[in-house]
């Protein structure tokens, strides 16, 4: 039995040994099959940190741009606000410059103002002093003999006046028009109203008004008011020309009871109308001609 036994634990042995070998060699197979699984989870790992990899630089060069758009952005914003400073900068210079332009022009128009002004005041004074000086030097006596035009001033315009017939047993009338030196024909001529078919009509050079003749006299010197002489008598001959002649006429209007007109009336008018003043001649009044101050208006 004892050798039996051993047989069958030798047996037993060998065959534990076979199947030892046996199980060796099925677990070399399970050693095997771990390997596989290793590299395969090697792989796939690996494969997973590519792909973060690659998401993390894509995501890197996303932020990369963005920060770059950003910056460029911000670029452009800051241009745009020194451009816009800029522009600002300009209008406000343009604008400084256009009113300081404006300014000088002020004052440039009222300095010529200024200057005007005084040229005309001191033009006016000097006429003035002249009508006045050329007055008092005047020889002239009014005695009804008629006028010595040798005695009278070239560079003046007067006043001459002389009597008309009476009117209905009433004081005689007054005549009056306006005497100047004529440059062109070197001859004293008149400007003069009459009446004719009971309208008031004008005349120049009237052959009744010569100052030669008898009863003639001076009642005042014409202040033409700064304006030359030539040219107050040009503003006479544009009056002149320019009268319709269809006012009514009467010698003396205070008389009647309607708008009357005489030729003293045209000559106030006249010179009313071109800015003359009058100086009184040899103490003569012209303004107490009858129907004097109903000025015709031209």
């Amino acid at each position: 039995m004892s050798k039996l036994y051993k047989v069958v634990n030798g047996f037993d042995a060998m065959s534990g040994a076979a199947f030892g070998g046996g199980g060796g060699g099925g677990g070399g197979g399970g050693g095997g099959e771990g390997r596989g699984d290793q590299s395969r989870r090697a792989e796939a790992v690996r494969k997973a940190n590519a792909a973060r990899a690659r998401a993390a630089a894509a995501t890197a060069a996303a932020n990369q741009r963005q920060k770059e758009q950003n910056e460029a952005n911000r670029q452009r914003e800051i241009q745009a606000t020194i451009r816009a400073a800029e522009k600002k900068e300009a209008t406000r210079q343009a604008n400084i410059a256009a009113a300081s332009a404006k300014l000088a022009e002020e004052r440039r128009v009222n300095l010529a103002r200024e200057a005007h002004a005084a040229y005309t005041a001191r033009v006016k004074a000097e006429e003035k002093a002249t009508t006045k000086a050329a007055n008092a030097l005047t020889s002239h006596v009014n005695d009804n003999d008629g006028i010595d035009v040798s005695q009278l001033n070239k560079g003046q315009i007067y006043i001459t006046a002389r009597q008309l017939q009476p009117l209905n047993g009433n004081a005689p009338a007054l005549h009056a028009s306006t005497l100047y030196f004529n440059d062109q024909t070197e001859k004293w001529t008149t400007f003069s109203g009459f009446q004719e078919e009971g309208k008031l009509v004008s005349e120049v050079g009237a052959q009744s008004d010569k100052p030669e003749n008898e009863g003639m006299i001076v009642k005042a010197i014409v202040d033409t008011n700064g304006i030359s002489r030539q040219a107050y008598i040009q503003s006479l001959t544009n009056i002149e020309s320019n009268y319709g002649e269809d006012l009514p006429y009467f010698a003396v209007p205070s008389l009647t009871e309607k708008k009357d007109y005489n030729s003293n009336g045209y000559v106030n008018g006249m010179h009313q109308k071109a800015g003359g003043k009058f100086i009184s001649f040899d103490g003569e009044i012209v303004q107490m001609l009858p129907g004097f101050n109903n000025a015709v208006k031209f």
